[in-house]
Parts: structure tokens; sequence; C-alpha cells
């Protein structure tokens, strides 16, 4: 699931990946009596794309070139929208598959999703998405990539004020990120030292990365749909982790602002890494240094019962409008299967409740490994 920002104020990205719930149900409503062209064309690259890797394992069945894997999954979805309940069930397939040629590889990451409403009117959306599709080619000097790809910039766990790309939801923030058609060529220069170079729809970047003293660090300068983007982070471990993120944005538009985003975070383990608990606090100037900050902040705290079983309780909050997203996750694992029990705890603030929103969503899902 996508999330769009208006390019002209960085507060109100701010403001739509605090509050996730309303995106989530205002797409359910748009989209559950529709399949569209996006849904066929995507169609049609899963498919031929799983034609192509299994045409080359059976051309190398003596010496197979060719790792795959997936899962099947099933979910339940119950999520209370004012006085009513919107109930939903969710079957999908993931297939995920690479190349082991060299000196080239192709990666695929796709899937087939279809969700069924159990309450009203029994409506049924399909979906077909393809979340990685693109060749690595390892050169001597230099790796290049070119397709639907993961490009992640920056430090940070639930934001990341430099990553122009491919952003985390804080709302998720361990869930996989969309992909991004790009072109990235990646040049080291030391072992943990390198040069990158991206370029997408209307983004383009360069950043350095570098590591000294114990600590990761990287500049960067992007272009990012006409904004001019300058940005900084830092990344270390004194005992407790921690890491810094800034970046500076310079609108295309005259009229607009620049924009200052500031990230800090830390994270700790106790239990001998059975506790381990992450904080990060974000503040954003839209309106020059003498208006108020946006602020944000981000909590969590993951307890490994065994090494079968795991809770997990966050909560996302954004401090200007006083809006929060409470989550508690608990996850257990059998063999190659894994059951999920999420809840979700929304409380409004200000005028977050314009459009309808969600109080709160339970969801339980069942994956099978293969």
């Amino acid at each position: 699931m996508s999330y769009k920002a208006s390019k002209n104020s960085m507060g109100a990205r701010v403001d739509e990946r605090v509050v996730v719930g309303v995106a989530s149900i205002k797409e359910w409503h748009n989209m559950k009596h529709w399949v569209g062209a996006r849904t066929r064309r995507h169609m049609l690259t899963l498919l031929g794309t799983v034609a192509l890797m299994l045409a080359l394992h059976v051309q190398v069945w003596a010496q197979p070139q060719l790792t795959w894997g997936g899962e099947w999954r099933g979910a339940v979805d119950a999520t209370r929208v004012d006085d009513g309940v919107d109930v939903a069930a969710q079957g999908g397939l993931r297939l995920q598959g690479r190349t082991r040629t060299y000196p080239w590889r192709l990666f695929f990451d796709g899937r087939v999703d279809v969700i069924g409403s159990l309450a009203g009117a029994r409506n049924v959306q399909a979906d077909v998405e393809v979340d990685r599709l693109y060749v690595r080619l390892y050169l001597p000097s230099a790796d290049v990539s070119v397709g639907k790809q993961a490009v992640n910039w920056g430090v940070g766990y639930a934001w990341a004020p430099t990553d122009i790309f491919g952003p985390p939801n804080p709302n998720d923030p361990s869930g996989i990120r969309p992909g991004i058609e790009a072109a990235v060529v990646q040049v080291p220069v030391g072992p943990l030292d390198y040069w990158s170079l991206a370029i997408a729809d209307g983004k383009a970047g360069v950043r350095r990365r570098g590591h000294v003293m114990g600590t990761d660090w990287s500049l960067l300068a992007a272009v990012d749909q006409g904004d001019r983007l300058w940005g900084a982070d830092l990344k270390g471990d004194a005992g407790v982790g921690w890491h810094l993120a800034a970046a500076y944005r310079i609108p295309d538009e005259e009229s607009v602002s620049p924009s200052l985003q500031t990230l800090i975070g830390a994270d700790y383990s106790w239990l001998r890494g059975s506790l381990v608990w992450v904080g990060e606090y974000l503040i954003t100037h839209t309106d020059g240094w003498g208006s108020p900050a946006h602020q944000s902040a981000f909590g969590q705290l993951t307890y490994r019962v065994d090494e079968f079983t795991s809770v997990v309780g966050a909560v996302v909050a954004d401090l200007t409008n006083e809006q929060h997203l409470w989550n508690l996750r608990v996850t257990t694992s059998l063999g190659q299967s894994q059951i999920t029990a999420g809840l979700s705890l929304y409380k409004w603030g200000g005028n977050a409740r314009a459009v309808p929103g969600p109080d709160a969503r339970l969801k339980v899902e069942f994956s099978q490994a293969f």
C-alpha cells in the first residue's frame, strides 16, 4: 500500500504516515469493486517472470541455476469505523526467486491477493503486485541494478529523512518496503565505504557512505520531483545504539518555504537480547525556523518469549495533532508455519476525524512457507 503526500509540505507527509488508518479504509472502499488495467498489467508481468524462471530452471536442470520459494497466507481482518464494523477475509500467494547465474542475477518478488468482504455486500477484490523485478550485474569495480527494486538510503527505523526512494512506514516499520523502478550503481571504495548513484522517475541522487571509529556515516545530494535535498546521517553504538539524521529540502516552488527534518533515535536490549527497545523522535520545520515544529515520536518494545514466539508493542504518536496509534502483535512459528495476531487502537485529535477513520482493528493471519 502506498501513501501519497504533497511535495509542498513536509508536515503533511508526517501527518499522512501517522494516520495510516484513514488511507487504508478509504482505499478499501474505493477499490473493492475494481480490477483494472494496473492489476492486469501486473498479472502479465508476474506470469511472464515465472515462466522465464521455470524455463531457465528446466534448461539447466542438471545444474540448477534458480532458487525460489514463497508462502501461502490467509487472514481475517475486522475494522471498527465509527459505529460499524467492516470484516474482510484475505487469501494470497507470494513467490520469490533469484537466479544463480554470474556475473548477473535476476531477482523477483511478486504476490497475488484476493480480499472479500464478510459484512454487508459480499464484494471481492483481486490484487496483483510485483514488488521486486530487477537484474543486478556484478562488475569488477561496481554493482549495477536495473528494474523494480528496494533502494533504501539513510538510517532510521520508523522514519528516514534522507531516504527519498523507499522510506519506511512508521505503522509497520518491519514490513516489506515497496519497490521502485530505478537504476542503481554502487562503487566500493573500501571494506565498508562506497559511492551510490540512483535514478528513478522524478528522483535522482548520489550518496557517499563511510565508516570511521565504529560509526557509520553518509552524505547525500538528491532531486525529488524538482525539490533539491541535502542530507546526512550517523549511526553508532556506545553501549546504547544510536542514530541521527537530517535532511534539508528546498521546494521547486518559490512560494513554498524550505523545510528541515531531524531524526534522533536509540535502541537497547536486555536479557541477552530477548527484550529490545527502539525509540525515535522526529522534528520537522516547514515554515522557517521561528515557526512551531511538527513533532512525532515512535516507541517499540519486543519480547522474544523463545525462539518461536515474540510479542511486540508499539506506539506511533503525532504529538503536534495529538494523534496516536497503538499496536500489539503476537507471532508464533511452528516449523514453516506462522500465526500472527495483531490489535491496533487509534486515538484521534484535532480535526483528524473530518473523514471516516478507524477506531480499532484486529487481524489474525496464518502463513505457510514453501
